[in-house]
């Protein structure tokens, strides 16, 4: 579990951005919040754009990286880069 004071502020994601989601979908960031039952614990709460449902994952598993099919280790979420094609859900 990441703790909020483990955390370096310039490296965490930024509420109002959009960012995809390395199968492929959109989704934009509402906010950061704690969990209400470990106030220490960090959650990412996003919006599907395509399928219009809000979504909460701890925030370790939104930064975190994860094995691509060519066996590179990528970001689960990357910044969306203007330009790029719309996704597609997983």
């Amino acid at each position: 579990m990441t703790q909020l004071q483990d955390l370096d502020p310039a490296k965490l994601p930024k509420p109002g951005q959009l960012y995809r989601h390395y199968k492929g979908g959109l989704y934009l960031l509402l906010c950061l919040g704690r969990l209400s039952e470990d106030r220490d614990e960090v959650m990412a709460v996003y919006f599907s754009l395509k399928k219009k449902t809000v979504w909460i994952r701890p925030i370790e598993m939104f930064l975190e990286l994860v094995p691509w099919s060519d066996g590179s280790m990528r970001p689960r979420f990357s910044l969306d880069e203007p330009g790029l094609p719309p996704g597609t859900e997983e």
